[in-house]
């Protein structure tokens, strides 16, 4: 009788296990032309940005082009008449790696039900600072000086134009090293900067100090790198919608 309650319970206990999401699994990276264009304009009427703010950092733009740079990116930032534009650029020393997470199912399901949220709050963190970005180029226009601390919205506006809702929270570790995602398109699929040598990849989520921790903790996508296969020629040039932004 005892024997079999332990059966019968271990068999349960199967059973719930098999039942929890899996949110870790392996995907194929596809490396994406080194030619390929990534650029994103995010609107003034998203931003809620005064006209004659904006002129002011057009001018600015226009009289001196912004690019934060390291060995694996080039990230311009400039404005137009429709809004802030961002885009993105590899380097000799780097490659852009695609990353599909759907492919895991469970990963899917988590995307389907959390992305909007997700989304929304790197809506509202992107608006804050880029607000606070175009008060401090005006300023800096008006008084034809420069703004010396422009790295200090790497990430909080030019990534967060760059990527949706999953990519804000995510990065990909080689040999050790972190690197960011630099684009998320409407599919959800995942563009990751990453050295030529790289072969293999772990995505997991990026703790950011200060941020609450949103993805399960198992969640880990491992990368295989394709030495061969390439996707198609990328040109993604996304203007956010304001409907979706205000959202």
């Amino acid at each position: 009788m005892g024997l079999g309650l332990l059966v019968l319970g271990g068999a349960g206990i199967a059973i719930f296990l098999r039942s929890l999401p899996v949110y870790e699994g392996t995907v194929a990276g596809v490396r994406v032309p080194s030619d390929s264009a990534i650029a994103v304009t995010v609107p003034w009427l998203t931003l809620d940005i005064p006209p004659h703010t904006q002129q002011l950092v057009i001018e600015y733009f226009e009289r001196k082009k912004t690019s934060l740079t390291n060995t694996l990116m080039k990230i311009d930032i400039g404005a137009t008449s429709h809004g802030l534009v961002v885009q993105f650029e590899t380097t000799a020393e780097s490659m852009l790696i695609r990353v599909d997470p759907s492919q895991v199912p469970d990963i899917k399901a988590l995307m389907t039900q959390y992305q909007v949220a997700w989304d929304a709050s790197r809506k509202r963190e992107l608006t804050q600072f880029a607000q606070e970005l175009c008060a401090n180029v005006a300023k800096a226009q008006a008084e034809g000086t420069s703004l010396e601390n422009i790295s200090n919205y790497h990430d909080v506006v030019a990534l967060n134009a760059l990527v949706r809702g999953l990519g804000r929270h995510c990065v990909a570790v080689a040999h050790k090293i972190i690197h960011p995602c630099v684009f998320e398109d409407e599919q959800g699929q995942l563009f990751f900067v990453v050295p030529r040598q790289a072969t293999e990849l772990l995505v997991v989520e990026k703790h950011v100090e200060g941020r609450t921790w949103v993805l399960p903790a198992e969640f880990r996508i491992h990368v295989r790198i394709s030495t061969s296969a390439m996707t198609p020629h990328v040109d993604a040039k996304r203007v956010d919608d304001s409907s979706e932004m205000s959202r």
